[in-house]
């Protein structure tokens, strides 16, 4: 590579990974050692150009796969060579190590900017949870610790990683301020925020021991102050929901810890403006918290009173406050005015980037605070008495799930010796409610009596005097459900809980929080899409899935036209996804559409699909009551008061109000048609749901389905005889639209679609060493994609596109492959193996149903001879049993005449003897086998094992 050949590939071409500059530095080392450096040298100069970080042994590899390939270097047994090295001048030279030097610079300045990371580690077994109860859940004493620069603290929290690679490489990339979430029995149960980190062994062992049976230690240290350890009751769904993982995503010990994408934390704080801020959005509790806005080092954010978040913070005594830096500049938290100087309260010191400053407050009163670096940023901490009093309460009252308390509505309250229940007291002020889809639903209002206890005191009840009913029952807002969410020691798990007079004023004789809040509208139709609507619809599909845009429009056109939806097609092709963003992303301008899905079930009756009444036992006694099916669930939630109709309104079903709620049902054909939805059919027709009801004198009442309610439902098929098998009142109401697999050659895009949904759903981002994206074209970026495990990705395809010739199966299948071909690399550093691993576990049980002509035919393709498998074949008396595969054989190979050599095949005249006839087929299937890997143990086991499991 010529001088200038070099300028333009650092300057333009050079791709580095986030926060590494491994490239650079390797050929400033050669350009500052005559052009040669030994192996060593190049290592210890990655180390010494990255003090920050724990730099893998295997770095210079990383950086060497890029540079061979670009042939910038020569790799020698010991040694590297810079190439053309000798054809540079002295100025040339110098040059070229101060792009190098400018290059460098440039990926430090892009870690400092790179978001904070939020961290998932799991403590669900014995020795973890005994570990994390020893020292995250106690101080640890740093006097009574080795050397250690944990010192600077007197007390400390702790936690540590075992030094495997993948552990290292993860571990090396977190810095202050990076958020930590502990999980234990589907919980996320504590809250840190990291302090700092070190690789220490002896201090590990002093803290934790050893492994059984080894001298491995937990040495890669994370800690934290006290302070920051906050306990968390977090459901792990709602996590998952939250950062857009699988519902059932779990952290494990398997692979130690995981770090949730960058991408995702970065848009987090986008929206909520810290990531404290957006958890706490979901239950988990930080304190009160202050951000210091990004670009607040340059006059302007003094203006718009945008330095500090929020300016000014009103808190109660005792309360401690948490500054968050999330500006690129170094700042601090001094008390007192600019004009007065310091008053000697509180200083933080300088804050650099990422870094949190914490202050407990026990003085009421004012508190102004400024930055001493820029002096425009000031802010207010205002101080007031104790802001809960035990007097006032909220009493969770169960209104429609199965209850173990027997509380008498308005009358009498039962509870037990749970959380806050010594603030029960007969001087309390209570408010009942219930959450019913994520709303806070307040019922009545009520002072308590007596209170009064069984003799084991295990059931207790407090007497309600002056109780009055809110009818209607009023629904919290969003900013009152804020006020009440971020209460201290606010825990969404308690039924009763403590709050503050303000808020039981504002629900009781404030703000009016009910129906005035409640936007209501017409029942109109649903409206048709504009072409931006239609635009913008296709992109956000498109950004997930590969779907033709002539398939979405004619969904939406189905679904615009009034007619409901049922999407058919193989497994895997993304056809319930496709059901949840289209009602959003289409009606997106009038607020979109929320959708809830159920599963039909062989056993589903009109009962799960209307409603029906449904037995329960209550204190040993059976009682009946209304169920609602998904249909009346669904419905419901489009109207202002549920099941009683009144306005069309909003559905809170989501974070943000949307326009209505429609329905999803997967796997639709697995009902009985007639007996589950019969009655829907007509009621789709009258546009009435008729639904039993306990009330007295009525067997029925009706509910208004509305104009812009859909159901789509799913059908994991691709026989159109199904279509002949529906009734007539099915078809009249439901567009049947068949979502196929892509065509080959789509495969481009569908190996960038499966890989990136693969990575994204395994919730991290440490894939960068082996596969590299081009976003831009939809595809996989080879040359900078890891050369081995580029090939595995290929190979994966390949077999699954073998296999598609018998059976169609889906990209979500595809993806599947690449998660435990991703993860199996990983962990053993044997892509091969993987390969064998992923293709038997995922593909393998797809195959038990298919004939054995299929089977033969994918054996002979993979490993064997296809051409003698159809010429024994054809001799074998049931010859026509083979020759539709023969003819999908014959078009998947593209040999030319393959209609002939089909019909010639099927009926007898193939010339089964012409060395012509199968020279072709050899030639192709030669060209198709170079493509696979053809020492997968695991997988041609198996595919021998189905094939003499079949009953010939």
């Amino acid at each position: 590579m010529n001088y200038n050949e070099l300028v333009d590939f650092i300057q333009n071409k050079m791709k580095m990974e986030q926060e590494h500059n491994y490239q650079p530095v390797f050929i400033k080392t050669l350009l500052q050692n005559s052009g040669t450096a030994t192996k060593p040298q190049v290592k210890q100069a990655l180390i010494e150009a990255n003090p920050d970080i724990e730099v893998p042994n295997d770095s210079h590899l990383t950086a060497q796969n890029a540079l061979l390939r670009r042939k910038v270097i020569t790799a020698n047994d010991n040694s590297y060579s810079l190439n053309d090295y000798g054809t540079f001048s002295i100025d040339e030279r110098n040059k070229l190590v101060n792009l190098c030097t400018d290059k460098i610079s440039e990926a430090a300045t892009y870690a400092s900017k790179t978001s904070r990371r939020l961290v998932l580690f799991s403590v669900s077994g014995d020795a973890s949870f005994a570990h994390f109860e020893d020292t995250m859940q106690k101080d640890v004493e740093t006097t009574k610790l080795s050397q250690t620069k944990m010192k600077q603290f007197p007390k400390i929290r702790t936690w540590g990683s075992i030094p495997n690679k993948w552990a290292l490489s993860k571990w090396s990339k977190l810095k202050q301020g990076d958020i930590l979430l502990f999980y234990k029995d589907k919980q996320y149960i504590t809250s840190a925020v990291l302090e700092g980190t070190e690789q220490n062994g002896i201090v590990a062992k002093e803290m934790w021991g050893t492994k059984p049976d080894s001298d491995t230690t937990w040495e890669l240290i994370m800690y934290m102050k006290p302070e920051s350890v906050k306990t968390a009751n977090v459901d792990y769904q709602k996590l998952n929901k939250f950062l857009n993982y699988k519902d059932n995503f779990m952290p494990t010990r398997t692979l130690d810890f995981t770090l949730v994408r960058a991408d995702a934390t970065k848009d987090l704080e986008k929206r909520h403006g810290s990531l404290e801020n957006a958890l706490s959005s979901i239950g988990f509790n930080f304190g009160k918290i202050v951000t210091i806005a990004q670009g607040s080092g340059a006059p302007g954010c003094d203006e718009t009173h945008s330095c500090f978040i929020p300016e000014e913070l009103h808190i109660s005594k005792g309360d401690t406050v948490t500054w968050i830096n999330t500006d690129t500049a170094a700042h601090t938290i001094t008390s007192g005015t600019v004009s007065d100087g310091p008053d000697g309260r509180f200083d933080s010191s300088l804050l650099s980037p990422g870094a949190q400053f914490t202050h407990k407050f026990n003085e009421s009163g004012e508190h102004p605070y400024h930055c001493l670096v820029h002096p425009w940023m000031v802010g207010k901490i205002m101080v007031g008495q104790t802001a809960v009093s035990e007097n006032y309460l909220l009493l969770r009252h169960n209104m429609t799930r199965d209850n173990p308390w027997s509380d008498e509505f308005g009358k009498s309250y039962h509870y037990g010796k749970i959380a806050n229940y010594t603030k029960l007291t007969s001087d309390s002020k209570t408010i009942w409610y219930d959450r019913q889809d994520g709303k806070y639903v307040f019922l009545g209002h009520g002072d308590v009596g007596d209170i009064q206890e069984d003799q084991l005191g295990d059931d207790i009840y407090a007497k309600m005097i002056n109780f009055h009913k809110f009818e209607p029952p009023k629904i919290a807002t969003e900013e009152l459900r804020g006020k009440i969410t971020t209460l201290p020691n606010f825990n969404n798990q308690h039924s009763i809980l403590p709050i503050t007079k303000e808020i039981y004023d504002e629900i009781v004789y404030g703000k009016e929080i009910s129906k005035s809040n409640v936007k209501t509208f017409e029942d109109d139709p649903l409206p048709i899409p504009t072409p931006e609507d239609l635009k913008n619809g296709y992109k956000k599909i498109s950004d997930e899935l590969l779907v033709p845009e002539s398939k979405v429009i004619e969904i939406v056109t189905a679904l615009a036209s009034g007619r409901h939806v049922l999407l058919a097609g193989p497994i895997g092709t993304g056809k319930t996804r496709l059901a949840q963003i289209i009602p959003t992303a289409f009606w997106e301008s009038i607020g979109g559409y929320y959708s809830e899905d159920y599963t039909a079930t062989s056993d589903w009756s009109t009962q799960d699909v209307i409603a029906g009444i449904f037995p329960k036992m209550a204190n040993d006694k059976p009682l009946y009551e209304i169920q609602n099916g998904c249909v009346v669930e669904t419905v419901s939630k489009n109207w202002e008061n549920g099941i009683n109709g009144g306005n069309r309104s909003y559905s809170n079903s989501t974070s943000s109000a949307s326009r209505g709620t429609w329905l999803i049902i997967d796997e639709f054909n697995r009902a009985d048609i007639d007996k589950a939805f019969g009655q829907l059919f007509t009621a789709l027709r009258t546009r009435a749901l008729k639904i039993p009801t306990d009330q007295k004198g009525l067997s029925y009442k009706y509910l208004k389905i509305p104009e812009d309610y859909r159901i789509i439902g799913t059908l994991n098929t691709a026989d159109k005889h199904f279509l002949f098998q529906l009734s007539d009142a099915l078809k009249s109401r439901f567009a049947y639209i068949e979502i196929d697999i892509p065509s080959r050659n789509e495969f481009e895009k569908e190996i960038y679609y499966a890989m990136k949904n693969a990575i994204e759903e395994l919730g991290e981002d440490n894939y960068e060493s082996l596969v590299a994206f081009d976003h831009d074209n939809k595809r996989l970026d080879k040359e900078n994609s890891n050369e081995e495990f580029y090939t595995r990705v290929l190979q994966a395809y390949l077999f699954l596109d073998l296999v598609r010739i018998f059976k169609k199966l889906g990209t979500a299948i595809l993806k599947l492959v690449y998660q435990n071909l991703l993860v199996g690399t990983r962990i053993t550093g044997d892509s091969k193996l993987a390969l064998d691993n992923s293709l038997n576990s995922t593909l393998i049980p797809q195959l038990e149903n298919l004939s054995r002509s299929a089977l033969g035919s994918i054996q002979a393709m993979y490993s064997k001879d296809i051409a003698e498998f159809f010429k024994n074949a054809y001799k074998n008396p049931n010859r026509q049993s083979y020759s539709d595969d023969f003819a999908k054989v014959l078009n998947y190979l593209k040999i030319q005449n393959a209609q002939r050599l089909a019909t010639e095949f099927s009926n007898g005249s193939l010339q089964v003897d012409n060395t012509s006839t199968w020279t072709p087929i050899k030639t192709a299937q030669e060209n198709k086998k170079n493509e696979f890997e053809q020492e997968l143990i695991q997988l041609k086991q198996s595919i021998d094992e189905i094939i003499n499991s079949v009953i010939i």
